[in-house]
């Protein structure tokens, strides 16, 4: 092609606009490369349209050699070193019949290999030498793998020695939907005319040589380095092959290459403005700079704007990019708008209001605009698409709107506050030191924050401090413009493990839910030892208020509030000054409410009066519910729990925790079950589930086919789903639930689980409305009904399998209390909305794994009590000889019953649950209560020996493990907190996080120190009707001895499966 001659509209396919463009203008330049791998000193190679087009040939001839054609757009995988050899093999695939599939090759191998059974992908296309990845992929599965040659020898010769040419003669209208790379196009590249007063954004574009560090594997490498650049006259150069993308990368390139304007990433912007001599240098070589993969820090920016004009393209894989225009009559300069985007009106916009200022970007579908609207080629039965981008007006100029977010960016707190953390990690980030920082808080009450630095130099505490000395002046800056709830006081910031870089996307951005599972230990660490200081820094209310004086209350609590003015948020040292919970504070927003909170400590009723009233309140909702209900959603048939000719379509929520994970992999072995929709509240839920499972040992294949992760909200209308068909579409599909998602928090109150009660209901409204009734299981716990022995008329012998109505049942924590409210809303539902086939499974201590395939047993969270009791038992070289002392004399402890399940053997006693039928008598309502407990339980006293033994073997000191009495070891436990029967500790504060790690039962003393004073042992559940129900039960292991040594050696070594 000659200068000008441009195809922007033209509707060509592309391996005909390539044959076009070797036979109008073979000599012309297609693309450029480095001669060396390593520098750009040695100049660059440039590929002729008809080297280019040879060079297609001659893949496509060995594509139908070693594979022959293919007539059903078979997928072939290609991964690659950042060359030309990219986009020749996606034209040379099309002409064959193929579609490329273009993976990243930065994922793991677990995520390529879980890629490549989606997509039935089994033939591998690479280069010689064979890049790391492929020969990992290769060790685990079969496939036919081809190397192509190199891309020099690929881009010799000229006319004269041609490639006979590979025939394809589709027409444009036969071939324009076909896929050709595994995101399905259209096949053209159709740009809109600029409206009139504008100019087409596309313009600055479409010719010149231009730097690219567009990734290949991407929707930006693959729109312009090869639709942009076949459809025009603009030359990509291409980036070392063998270097990382980075700044350095780029400076070299424009100080030894010959080019007009250069693609760039967020970061080179932001270090170019950290530079002045090398952003002279810049804005002397090129005439613009083009941006894409996230947004820039404004100050930084405007910097950059001041002296070369800054453009930004936007686009994803599903909406392709999407034309802008430029106004040629607003007056403003492209420094005033450098960061905003203005889309061409003709592919249809419309920015609704999320929340504050922040809008969604939605493309509505245009009869008129479809070939503007590649989206809908994706999705045909959409008529609007969401694309989760949050953008803000420009306060000025119409029409123009600036990048500020993902939807699934935005932090939500557990008080419900929200913020969006983009413009806080771009100022923190703004530090030299700094290459990235990603802010951490959904579903706390604070925020924390992980700085991760651009050397990799391992540092000493001290040398940590000192950083986060320095890095401070910024943190303490992106403060002042955020809300209140979502500062981040300097002692919650948590620098970065060097070999554990964070996870980027190809566009160098940093992929927020894959660096949370990366560093999901880190963090619950963190968090445990705040909530730590929490414990040691707390006073009960009554040493610093006078709870008998209701005005005093009053008074102290006002000069508290006062008194909190700076440091941590207010919320968080309030709840540590009174030693109540923050959400306890939250929700007393005024003095008076707050004085109503604390005196309600004093009184022992009031527990119990929370429990009543909040049963009453839900059922009165129940009551609205089943007003509300038709005659023909009453006169519903019996549910059909049997599975259908189909198979069972099971919705999970919770999959990814640790039961979630056990139960997802028994449905998924099962060939009853067809599908399995994993509701979970978290963003990202297959890529933590995937994670998660590697962390678990759980090998199953999350194959689109069978599973589906979906992101909800119980609490919601239509579970918070975007696409109301999609809750609809559940409602008539389901034909079994499980909702095992529970937070799980011992120090919260009752009122803190106000949400996930709210989800309760939620589901008894989808079941209600639902055209047909699914078996519905609640994973319960025996927390509902730990003071049953306490209440009036209670069975002498075992906790009964049905609901009990004694609201002085469950233990005196919000965790227990939120369970037992649970299980009566389900149970009064059951009953108001006949809903019948409701379970509740009350599940007991939840142990390791024990199944061979699992490797190694683990799978118990080392932060539990009976894990925390063996860690620091390590620590202190003993072990109590009973769990508990019942103060009669005798060797045994309140807790001594081991009837502990593992968690595998439990998921299977659940899918039990709830697949299995029972004969149910008519007179009986209400929900059934199922026992998944052990029936074949030991004694702690005889697994004492392996315990030692275990701890012992995992020892490097001399010193064997003591047994010693309940009393004796609680003693011993407490160096350096002395405490007293009244539950007062005194701590010293000198414990170190280490300290805690290696002795975490120290966290956990006031719940060792009730098992001291509680005389009475817990009374057995009763299985007659579990039994019934579940075929294994009975033929349940004990607690085996290989079991035990496998979690212990998994607890003391550090390991957290959980």
């Amino acid at each position: 092609m000659g200068k000008g001659d441009t195809q922007s509209n033209s509707r060509q396919l592309l391996p005909l606009v390539f044959k076009n463009r070797a036979h109008q203008n073979p000599d012309g330049a297609w693309a450029q490369y480095p001669v060396s791998e390593h520098t750009y000193a040695t100049g660059l190679q440039t590929a002729t349209n008809q080297q280019a087009y040879n060079a297609i040939n001659k893949v496509a001839w060995l594509l139908h050699n070693q594979l022959g054609p293919s007539s059903n757009f078979e997928t072939i995988a290609y991964i690659g070193p950042f060359d030309p050899r990219y986009f020749i093999v996606v034209i040379a695939a099309i002409k064959v019949g193929y579609k490329a599939f273009l993976p990243s090759p930065r994922n793991s191998k677990v995520a390529q290999l879980n890629l490549l059974s989606r997509l039935e992908c089994t033939k591998l296309v690479t280069v010689e030498p064979q890049p790391p990845i492929i020969s990992a992929v290769l060790e685990e599965g079969s496939f036919t793998v081809i190397h192509i040659p190199s891309v020099q020898d690929l881009l010799s010769g000229d006319e004269n020695n041609a490639t006979p040419d590979y025939p394809y003669e589709k027409s444009y209208e036969a071939a324009k939907d076909e896929p050709i790379f595994v995101l399905h196009t259209s096949g053209q590249s159709n740009v809109p005319t600029a409206p009139e007063g504008f100019s087409s954004g596309n313009d600055t574009i479409r010719s010149g040589n231009w730097f690219t560090i567009l990734a290949p594997f991407h929707i930006s490498g693959i729109g312009f380095g090869l639709v942009v650049s076949a459809f025009n006259d603009c030359v990509p150069v291409y980036p070392l092959p063998t270097q990382p993308l980075s700044t350095a990368q780029f400076l070299d390139a424009v100080k030894h290459v010959d080019m007009d304007w250069a693609f760039a990433l967020p970061f080179i912007l932001e270090d170019l403005s950290k530079d002045p001599d090398a952003l002279e240098f810049v804005s002397r070589k090129l005439k613009h700079l083009y941006f894409a993969g996230g947004s820039v820090p404004q100050a930084a920016g405007d910097l950059v704007a001041s002296k070369i004009p800054v453009y930004q393209t936007t686009g994803s894989s599903e909406v392709s990019l999407l034309s802008q225009v430029h106004s040629l009559t607003d007056g403003s300069k492209n420094e005033e708008k450098w960061a905003y985007i203005n889309i061409h009106p003709d592919i249809n916009i419309e920015y609704r209001h999320h929340h504050g200022e922040l809008h969604e970007m939605v493309i509505v579908r245009s009869k008129e605009n479809e070939e503007l609207q590649p989206v809908f080629l994706h999705f045909p039965e959409l008529q609007e698409y969401e694309t989760r981008d949050l953008l803000t007006p420009h306060p000025t100029l119409p029409g123009l709107w600036r990048y500020r977010a993902r939807k699934d960016d935005i932090i939500v707190f557990l008080n419900g506050e929200k913020t969006n953390p983009i413009s806080f990690e771009q100022e923190v980030s703004r530090h030299p030191e700094v290459r990235s920082a990603v802010v951490v808080g959904a579903q706390r009450f604070e925020a924390c924050l992980l700085i991760e630095l651009h050397h990799n130099d391992p540092l000493s505490p001290e040398e940590r401090e000192q950083v986060i000395d320095r890095i401070w002046e910024n943190v303490q800056a992106a403060n002042k413009d955020c809300p209140a709830h979502a500062r981040v006081p300097k002692e919650n910031i948590i620098l970065t493990d060097p070999s554990k870089p964070l996870p980027r996307a190809a566009k160098e951005t940093v992929q927020r839910a894959a660096t949370l599972v990366l560093y999901e230990e880190e963090i619950e660490k963190f968090n445990a030892e705040r909530e730590t200081q929490n414990l040691f820094s707390s006073k009960p209310v009554s040493s610093i208020i006078d709870l008998a004086d209701p005005d005093a209350v009053s008074a102290k609590l006002g000069d508290l509030v006062s008194e909190i003015t700076t440091g941590i948020p207010a919320l968080l040292q309030l709840s540590r000054q009174l030693n109540i919970s923050p959400s306890a504070i939250y929700s007393s927003p005024s003095i008076d409410l707050l004085t109503k909170t604390v005196m309600s400590q004093t009184s022992e009723s009031t527990s119990v009066d929370i429990v009543s009233t909040t049963i009453a309140e839900y059922e009165k909702e129940i009551d609205k519910l089943a007003a509300s209900v038709n005659e023909s959603e009453s006169r519903r048939n019996e549910p059909d729990t049997a599975v259908t000719n189909r198979g069972a379509v099971v919705a999970l929520t919770g999959s990814t925790g640790a039961v979630g994970s056990y139960i997802l992999q028994k449905l998924l072995q099962n060939d009853q079950v067809a599908h399995v929709y994993c509701l979970n509240r978290a963003s990202g839920s297959e890529a933590i589930q995937q994670a998660r499972n590697a962390k678990r040992g759980i090998k199953i294949e999350l194959s689109p086919d069978r599973v589906t992760f979906l992101k909800v909200n119980l609490a919601k209308e239509n579970f918070d789903l975007e696409d109301v068909d999609l809750y609809r579409k559940l409602q008539s599909t389901v034909t079994h639930f499980i909702h095992n998602a529970w937070p799980v928090n011992f120090n919260q109150t009752l009122q803190s689980f106000k949400s996930s009660l709210d989800g309760v209901l939620g589901l008894m409204s989808f079941a209600t409305h639902a055209p047909r009734l699914a078996s519905t299981v609640y994973l319960s716990s025996i927390s509902p009904v730990s003071d049953y022995h306490q209440t009036s008329g209670a069975d002498p012998n075992f906790v009964p399998e049905h609901i009990i109505s004694d609201v002085k049942c469950p233990a005196g924590m919000g965790y227990g209390q939120s369970k037992y409210v649970a299980e009566r809303i389900l149970d009064y539902a059951s009953k108001m909305l006949n809903l019948a086939n409701v379970r509740v499974a009350r599940v007991g201590q939840i142990a390791g794994t024990s199944t061979p395939e699992q490797g190694v047993p683990h799978g118990w969270n080392r932060h539990e009590w009976l894990p925390s009791l063996v860690i620091s038992s390590h620590y202190l070289k003993a072990i109590p000889e009973s769990l508990g002392y019942r103060g009669d004399g005798e060797n045994a402890g309140v807790l001594d019953r081991i009837d502990w399940v593992p968690i595998d053997q439990l998921a299977t006693l659940l899918l039990e649950i709830s697949f299995g039928t029972e004969a149910k008598s008519s007179d009986i309502t209400g929900v059934q209560v199922y026992h998944p407990i052990n029936p074949n339980w030991v004694s702690w006293q005889s697994l004492v020996p392996t315990v030692v033994e275990a701890l012992d073997e995992t020892s490097s000191s001399t010193s064997a493990i003591k047994v010693l009495k309940y009393d004796e070891w609680l003693a011993l436990l407490q160096p350096a907190a002395n405490s007293t029967r009244s539950g007062v500790a005194k701590i010293d504060h000198s414990i170190t996080a280490d300290t805690l790690s290696e002795n975490p039962a120290v966290k956990l003393l006031d719940f060792y120190e009730s098992l001291m004073m509680n005389t009475d042992r817990a009374k057995p559940l009763a299985i007659e009707q579990t039994a019934k129900i579940c075929p294994s039960l009975q033929s349940l292991d004990p607690i085996q001895s290989e079991w035990l040594r496998g979690w212990i050696k998994d607890w003391v070594l550090g390991s957290d499966n959980a």
